[in-house]
Order: C-alpha cells, then sequence, then structure tokens
C-alpha cells in the first residue's frame, strides 16, 4: 500500500512539474497574460467604477452575474498598481489547482493512474487551456470550478462530511453567480437529486444546502426588484435568441420579414454588429437617472457601451418579442442556426474571441488539434482566426471528404463517451450499487447534456467557447473508455 501511494505521489510530482515547465517554455516563446478584456469586454463593468464604486456598482449589476465582476473589483482595490502581475499568478495558480483536480478526480473514479497522468498532463498542454489561462475572462475560473465541484461531490459522497458537503453547495453557487448558463433551478435540481438519492441524509442536505440557495435567491429578487427579470442575466437572452433566428438570413429573407412587419429594419442592423445594440431607442429616448453610475452610463470610461444600462435591457426585449414573432412563423430559421450552433461545438475553441496570444501558437495549436489539421490546411490556415472567429464567414468554410470523415469522428467520439457513460453509471448502481461512482458520473455527464443543450439552444456563436467548461469532464469519460479498453484487453490477455 504504501508503496502505491509513492508511486500515486510521483504521478502528482510529475503533473505539476510537466505544469512548471511548460509555463516556462510558453512564456519563453512569448505567451503573455492579456488583461485587455478589462477594459473592452462587454461583461465587465467599467474599471473605473470596479476601482471607485465597486459594492454599488455590484448591487446595480443586472446585466451579468455578479461574481467574477466583484473579483476583479477586489484585485483591482488591493492591488492597484500591479493588477496586472496579481491575475497573472492567479490564474497560474487556478491552472495548478485545475491539474492536480482532474488527475485526482480519475484516481477517485479507478481510472489506471498511468492512463490518468498522461491524459491530465496533455490536457494542460493543450493550446486551449494555454489560450484560457492568459486571457482575464472568466471561462477559466468557470472550467476550475466546475471541475473541483466535482471533485467535492465524489470527496462528500465518501466521507460524508458536512463542510464538504457545505463546500461542493458553495462552488455551485459560484458557478450560478459567475455564468447566467448556471441558473437558480440548476442548483435546485443538483439539490433535489442528492435529496432522492441519499435518503439518510436529506435534512443535512437541505440544511447546507440553505445558505447558498439564499444568496443565489438573493441576486435573483435583486435583479427582479431593477429589471422585472428573474435571471442574473437580463440584458442578454433578448439579443443571443434575436441571433438565433435572425442572423445568417439571405437578404430576400430578411426583407419579407421587414415587409410583413415581423422584424424591424433597426432589430436587423442592431443584432448584426453587437457594438451598435440599443442605438436607435437610446437617439429618441431618455431614461430617468437612478443615480447609480454603473445604470446610468450609456458609455463606460473607455468608450464601450455599458450593457447593464436599462436602454439595452428595453432593446433586449424588444429583440425578444420580434424573434419570438418570428420563430413561430419560420420556425427554420431557428433551426438552422441550431444546426450552425451544434457543428461550431465540436471544434476546438476559444475562437469567437481575438487572442493576442493565438498568433504566438499558432503552429502548435495546428499541430495539437490534429483531427482539424487538414481542414485548417484547405482553408489557408485560417481556421481559427477566421472562419471560426468570425461567424458570418463559418458557411465559406472549405470542406473535403477527409476533413469531413474527422470532424465525423471527432463529434462521434464525443456522443459515444456520453452513451457510455450512461451505460457506465447502469452498471454502477446496478451491478455494485456504487452510488459514489454512479451520482459523480451523474453529475458529469448531466451536466455535459445541460451545458451542451443550453449553449447550443440560445446563441449561434461561441459555442466551443461555452464547451470548454466541460472539457475536462470530456477527458475525464475518455479516460474511462481507456480504462474499460485496457481493463478487457488485460483480461482477454490472461484468459488466452
Amino acid at each position: 500500500m504504501q508503496e502505491k501511494n509513492q508511486n500515486i505521489w510521483r504521478h502528482f510530482v510529475f503533473i505539476i512539474f510537466v505544469f512548471l515547465i511548460s509555463r516556462i517554455v510558453f512564456y519563453l516563446i512569448g505567451v503573455r497574460f492579456d488583461f485587455q478584456p478589462l477594459y473592452f469586454y462587454l461583461q465587465i463593468i467599467d474599471p473605473r467604477l470596479l476601482k471607485t464604486d465597486l459594492i454599488r456598482s455590484i448591487v446595480y449589476l443586472h446585466s451579468q452575474p455578479p461574481l467574477f465582476n466583484l473579483f476583479l473589483g477586489i484585485v483591482l482595490k488591493l492591488f492597484a498598481n500591479s493588477f496586472a502581475f496579481i491575475f497573472y499568478v492567479l490564474y497560474l495558480l487556478l491552472g495548478l489547482i485545475f491539474s492536480v483536480s482532474i488527475f485526482l478526480l480519475m484516481l477517485r473514479l479507478n481510472i489506471n493512474r498511468w492512463i490518468a497522468a498522461t491524459l491530465t498532463t496533455m490536457f494542460i498542454i493543450s493550446p486551449q487551456v494555454i489560450l484560457y489561462e492568459n486571457i482575464l475572462f472568466y471561462s477559466y475560473p468557470t472550467a476550475v470550478l466546475f471541475l473541483v465541484s466535482a471533485l467535492l461531490l465524489n470527496q462528500y459522497l465518501i466521507n460524508r462530511k458536512d463542510f464538504t458537503a457545505f463546500a461542493f453547495f458553495v462552488s455551485i453557487m459560484c458557478l450560478v453567480l459567475i455564468r447566467s448558463s448556471f441558473h437558480l433551478f440548476w442548483f435546485i435540481l443538483i439539490v433535489l437529486v442528492l435529496f432522492k438519492s441519499l435518503r439518510k441524509e436529506r435534512l443535512k442536505i437541505i440544511k447546507l444546502a440553505l445558505l447558498p440557495f439564499l444568496i443565489i435567491l438573493l441576486v435573483y429578487g435583486k435583479n427582479y426588484l431593477l429589471t422585472n427579470s428573474f435571471t442574473t442575466s437580463s440584458t442578454w437572452f433578448g439579443f443571443q435568441f434575436a441571433t438565433m433566428n435572425l442572423y445568417g438570413l439571405t437578404n430576400q429573407e430578411a426583407n419579407d420579414l421587414v415587409k410583413k412587419g415581423k422584424v424591424s429594419i433597426t432589430t436587423f442592423n442592431e443584432v448584426a454588429n453587437l457594438y451598435s445594440i440599443g442605438t436607435e431607442l437610446n437617439s429618441r429616448v431618455e431614461l430617468k437617472k437612478t443615480g447609480a453610475p454603473v445604470i446610468d452610463n450609456i458609455k463606460n470610461s473607455n468608450n464601450t457601451p455599458n450593457f447593464n444600462n436599462y436602454i439595452y435591457l428595453i432593446s433586449s426585449r424588444k429583440y425578444l418579442k420580434e424573434a419570438l414573432d418570428v420563430f413561430k412563423s419560420n420556425p427554420e430559421y431557428y433551426f438552422r442556426s441550431l444546426k450552425r450552433a451544434f457543428i461550431i461545438y465540436i471544434f476546438p475553441g476559444p475562437t469567437d474571441t481575438p487572442f493576442v496570444n493565438r498568433e504566438v501558437i499558432k503552429s502548435y495549436e495546428d499541430m495539437f488539434n490534429w483531427n482539424f489539421t487538414h481542414l485548417n490546411k484547405i482553408n489557408d490556415g485560417k481556421l481559427y482566426s477566421y472562419f471560426l472567429w468570425a461567424s458570418s464567414k463559418f458557411k465559406n468554410l472549405k470542406w473535403d471528404s477527409i476533413s469531413i470523415a474527422l470532424y465525423s469522428l471527432t463529434a462521434g467520439l464525443l456522443i459515444f463517451l456520453i452513451g457510455f457513460s450512461v451505460w457506465l453509471i447502469i452498471s454502477c448502481w446496478v451491478r455494485n450499487r456504487d452510488i459514489i461512482s454512479s451520482l459523480t458520473l451523474s453529475f458529469i455527464v448531466g451536466n455535459i447534456v445541460y451545458l451542451t443543450i443550453v449553449s447550443n439552444a440560445f446563441s449561434s456563436f461561441g459555442n466551443n467557447r461555452y464547451r470548454f467548461a466541460i472539457d475536462s469532464f470530456y477527458l475525464i469519460l475518455f479516460g474511462l473508455l481507456i480504462n474499460a479498453i485496457t481493463q478487457s484487453l488485460r483480461k482477454h490477455k490472461n484468459v488466452s
């Protein structure tokens, strides 16, 4: 037993070593932490307000969940002169936690330590991880937190300690307060599944989940009072659903909708350009001031739109109304976008955002994503930086039989992993009554299905970026598949 534990610790040391060496190498070739999103990403409160009016800005924030902006504001306040370096260090620490947690969860699910170590090291040096780890955005913290929440759930199922359960509920609460994709009802569903599955601990589950639930409810209630919208992200849904129904239409289709009075020309123009949202309404309507700059300001101090202003909320509701009318009369437009969303979802992310480090690791990214190398080649090396980045250009992507075959194999593998894991969950429960493995896997697979549906059903761009939150879950399922295959081959060899 002692020798086995020593071997496992050697693997931990190896993973940490690979992480540290790889980060040094990537730094030496020119990868740098990009904190520019702080100044122009629409999901981030005006950095001037984060520094000078943090608490009031967080209280009145309704267009985004509050936690990531709260994190940014605290760092800016505490480290006014060195915040860029602090963000870089914090994201490196997140990467280290990510690496160790993936390996540990694989071991907990009885994946061979060599398989677990190999897959973990491959994942932590992947271009997707390097790009996300070096940009100040919520995608990386979300992915790390999601993986840690799965590990905490597994730990609680093993030790049944109150602190572990509370830490798990806090972690999924944080997900709700970082990404609007994770809704209050998602939190409640997870609690209900545990309540149903762990009958002897029902009172404990309700008691430990209560405080995180009330904090989420407080944020939802506050937003409802501010905007009459029971959500953490009031502005974006109407715009996103409008893009699903209106984006990519032919000129004839668009003209027909305008003639029938279903959609205004203004809506088409504004939905086509994120930075023009609310322009028409703002030109003719002056809203009453609230006294809170985070709501009152039309523009941020850096001249980017302030999506927390009520102009954008009213515009979003207008888009939603018109998009619903289009969906009722022409649902084929929505399903056309849905098809594109699922196709983009399979590609390695991220591609809907300009990354300063993409050019630095361009050759490495192409080599690592070998199943898309040929497709990138026949598209003049512009797969990630043009055809997938500019969604309007995706329809011009060139395909041939080889690229279609490789893409289909990739998509087929992801689908097969989900099917295989569902069979594994049933097997763990029916054969062994292994509630630890079955509930942990249910959390992993259930959230893959949930986030896949939510991400693709309500957005026609950024779909592979949204998938990054669950890429580590796919990796674990792949580890389970490889582990099952090797065990089967070993048994077959022993029988022979």
